[in-house]
């Protein structure tokens, strides 16, 4: 019997839900990680205790020619107005998966955006890992094109949600900017 589908964000939540592993990693379809992928990213996992992004292989003018992606390092205050940070392959504790509530799926197109603000916004520190771990294939899908036709009424949900950080009502925390003066957690913190 088929059923209807049922979204990313929903998938996502229910693999990770199913799992029994401390860690894990999302991995879109029509991507390809890296031989040493795992191990480089839970290596740098076990010395910080963060959430690890790692840049990627992209190919955006042409399919099969691939340039080094570098990602910008983590700031929490870069997601209000600009999107992710980061692609939803990060290496992640599913205690924090647990603890923000997982992937919402009334963000469709932009849950991984909406995860990143929740981290954020308990100040779960994440790193970037300077390295390209996986190659992100543009040319294969269509998701992507059209998350971004989407992007103004996704977007809007995302207001909806963390609009305080929009309006100014709330200041984005993050590594080394949570307020009660301690120093914020690391996702280290949320291991079981």
């Amino acid at each position: 019997k088929c059923r209807a589908p049922i979204g990313v964000a929903a998938a996502r939540n229910a693999g990770i839900a199913a799992s029994r592993a401390k860690l894990f990693l999302p991995l879109d379809a029509d991507d390809l990680l890296e031989p040493v992928a795992l191990q480089l990213l839970h290596e740098e996992y076990e010395r910080t205790g963060d959430i690890i992004y790692p840049d990627f292989w992209e190919d955006p003018d042409e399919p099969g020619v691939f340039t080094h992606w570098a990602l910008p390092e983590w700031d929490p205050k870069h997601l209000i107005g600009h999107g992710s940070i980061h692609s939803v392959t990060a290496l992640t504790p599913k205690a924090v998966w647990e603890a923000v509530g997982g992937y919402d799926v009334d963000l469709a197109g932009w849950e991984d955006w909406g995860f990143q603000l929740a981290c954020a916004e308990r100040c779960i520190c994440t790193h970037r890992y300077p390295v390209p771990l996986f190659t992100y294939r543009k040319w294969t899908g269509n998701r992507r094109e059209e998350n971004f036709a989407n992007f103004e009424e996704s977007k809007a949900g995302i207001v909806a949600k963390f609009g305080d950080y929009w309006t100014g009502g709330k200041e984005m925390g993050g590594c080394g900017s949570c307020g009660g003066g301690g120093a914020p957690p690391t996702a280290a913190e949320f291991r079981a």
